[in-house]
Parts: C-alpha cells; sequence; structure tokens
C-alpha cells in the first residue's frame, strides 16, 4: 500500500511537471509566434523606407561621427556616376570632391562634412560643385545638417541636387536681358544723334513749328 501511494505521487508529480511543461512551450510558442509578427513590421518598415529613399528624386547621403558613409541611396549613386554600394563605410573625404564656384577644391576644413561634424551647425550651399565618379564635375545645391543624440553630434546628413539646368536658365536670362538692352540702346542712341544735328542746324534752320 505505502508503494502504491509512492507510485501515485510519482505519476501526479510527473503529470504537474507535464502539465508545467506545456504551459512553457505554449507560452514559447506564443512568444515565438510574436517575435515573427515583430520582424514581419519591422521588415514592411525597412522594406518601405528602402522605397521612400530610393524613390527620392535628391541625392541622399549619411554619414557616422567619424564621417564613414552609412547610407547612400540610389539618386546619390545616379548623380555621382558611382556603384551603390560603393561608398558605404569609406569616408565621405574619397567621395565627395567638392570645389568653390571658381573650380578651387575646399581645404579639409572648408568642407561642408567637416564644419558640420565639427561645428554641429547647419549647411546650405548652391555655390559649389561635385566631382563625379569619372572625373566630370556639376553644380550643386546641397544642405546638411547634424545627426544629434543625447545632445552630441552622431553623424551628418546630406541632400543635393544637380543644378546645371538652373545655371543654364540662369545663364540664359543674363543674356538675354543683355541682348534686349543692347537692342534698346541702339535705336535710342540714333535717335539722340539726329536730335543733336536738327539742334545743331546740320540739316538748315529749324522752324518753330
Amino acid at each position: 500500500q505505502e508503494k502504491t501511494f509512492q507510485l501515485g505521487q510519482k505519476i501526479k508529480d510527473i503529470e504537474k511537471k507535464n502539465t508545467e511543461f506545456h504551459d512553457v512551450q505554449m507560452a514559447m510558442t506564443n512568444v515565438l509566434e510574436d517575435l515573427e509578427a515583430a520582424k514581419g513590421l519591422i521588415e514592411q518598415e525597412k522594406a518601405k523606407d528602402e522605397a521612400i529613399l530610393a524613390s527620392i528624386g535628391d541625392g541622399l547621403v549619411a554619414t557616422d561621427e567619424s564621417g564613414n558613409i552609412i547610407l547612400f541611396n540610389h539618386s546619390a549613386s545616379r548623380l555621382l556616376r558611382a556603384d551603390l554600394k560603393e561608398p558605404l563605410g569609406k569616408s565621405y573625404k574619397e567621395i565627395f570632391v567638392i570645389s568653390n564656384e571658381n573650380g578651387r577644391e575646399l581645404a579639409a576644413e572648408e568642407n561642408p562634412f567637416h564644419q558640420v561634424l565639427s561645428a554641429d551647425e547647419k549647411i546650405r550651399s548652391s555655390q559649389c560643385t561635385l566631382r563625379r565618379a569619372d572625373g566630370s564635375v556639376f553644380p550643386v545645391s546641397m544642405a546638411l545638417a547634424p545627426i544629434e543624440s543625447k545632445g552630441s553630434v552622431k553623424g551628418c546628413i546630406m541632400v543635393f541636387r544637380d543644378i546645371t539646368q538652373e545655371k543654364a536658365v540662369d545663364r540664359m536670362k543674363t543674356e538675354f536681358i543683355s541682348l534686349v538692352s543692347h537692342q534698346l540702346r541702339t535705336p535710342l542712341t540714333a535717335m539722340k544723334w539726329f536730335s543733336e544735328m536738327l539742334l545743331q542746324g546740320s540739316t538748315g534752320e529749324l522752324k518753330k513749328e
């Protein structure tokens, strides 16, 4: 009878442990399902972010606090004629060769990336050019801002676009204004000369009428 009681107690203990194990198994299954759902949402958000970055018409670049590139979108790749993944992990100094409007390459301390990362300031400039991977240059309008976290600069983000067409339009506008002013000035000059001849009596005495 004693052995029967002990055996029954062991069976109860085993059943209890089986129930606890089943509960733990169910809890782990629920956790795994929640993780899978969270992973799916994260992947969806990542895909959405990548789609947004890919659709942006302007070049978008981000660096870490050391100036190494951590983000380089399709438009930046197209504008600089560089491979999409090649710049990742490299310093901005290797990828972005910036010159002023006179063609002089900016010194290290003048580089907008350096100014943002070291001085925590926002920069907007359209008076500069970038050198492409093939060596050609083009005018750009760029805006840079620091990436801040807990009061310190953790990186830099830059948006830039090609303004070659805008520059061409400005040049055409200047040339047009110059041409129009010249065309207007020419007949006025002739009228002035003829008026002076008449007043000086070169064509005879003028009547009062």
